[in-house]
């Protein structure tokens, strides 16, 4: 048998069809945070595009770095945080070395914070829209079940499983839009 068969070479004309356009912003920014005598600058960037979530932007590939040059307690400033608190844990003084930090969840709350006030973000995406990724999580998980309530009959069955909810599991069933209504109505 000849797999080679009725393969020959390209030719023709090449046409282009079907065609969805995406767009994002690399957004970035400074943030400033102070915790009692101790400021700290964040920079932070994100690429933002417009969510599936009505009213909703989310942000992507999203961190920060601390801007170690802005770093002060009170009027002081602090070179090297990491061996100004080493000096304190080395003298027992480890309660206050470690009262010399904030938290990773109050940056990213910051920084999501910062990027909503942006106003190329609302220029881009459109006033009133929201950062997905600010929201709490019990917030997030309503609105997704929400959209998939709306699109339940356009939507994979793997998106209707994605909640715990109970069905039939031998033959492979979603759960029914009764069953995710009820369930939003509980959350």
């Amino acid at each position: 048998m000849d797999l080679f068969k009725g393969i020959a070479p390209l030719n023709g004309e090449v046409v282009r069809s079907e065609v969805k356009d995406h767009s994002s912003v690399r957004i970035s920014g400074t943030v400033e945070l102070t915790k009692g005598n101790l400021t700290q600058r964040y920079n932070f960037w994100a690429d933002s595009y417009a969510s599936r979530y009505k009213g909703y932007y989310e942000c992507s590939d999203w961190d920060w770095e601390v801007e170690y040059e802005k770093l002060t307690i009170g009027e002081i400033p602090v070179d090297n945080i990491y061996d100004f608190k080493k000096g304190l844990r080395a003298n027992g003084l480890t309660s206050l070395a470690d009262s010399f930090e904030i938290d990773e969840d109050t940056i990213k709350d910051a920084v999501f914070k910062s990027i909503d006030e942006m106003k190329r973000v609302s220029t881009f995406f459109g006033k009133g829209m929201k950062c997905f990724n600010a929201l709490p999580q019990d917030e997030k998980h309503k609105i997704c079940v929400d959209f998939v309530i709306e699109h339940f009959d356009t939507i994979g069955d793997s998106a209707k499983r994605q909640f715990g909810i109970e069905y039939d599991a031998e033959t492979q069933t979603a759960p029914s839009l009764e069953q995710l209504t009820e369930y939003r109505s509980k959350l």
